[in-house]
């Protein structure tokens, strides 16, 4: 089965959007910086399944 590269774009700018409004989130939200480490991590994990997705 071959992966959708329209589906690994969309995963990759998803993943760059949720990173950007966890920025904000984290200058604008003293508590969440608590959390932002994991939304990080999560978003990066996002977009590495869409480079995933490119490249097969």
């Amino acid at each position: 089965m071959e992966a959708n590269p329209l589906i690994g774009a969309f995963l990759v700018a998803l993943g760059v959007v949720d990173t950007l409004i966890g920025g904000v989130l984290r200058a604008r939200v003293p508590a969440f910086a608590r959390v932002y480490p994991l939304w990080i991590a999560s978003s990066l994990v996002i977009a590495g399944i869409g480079v995933w997705f490119l490249v097969t």
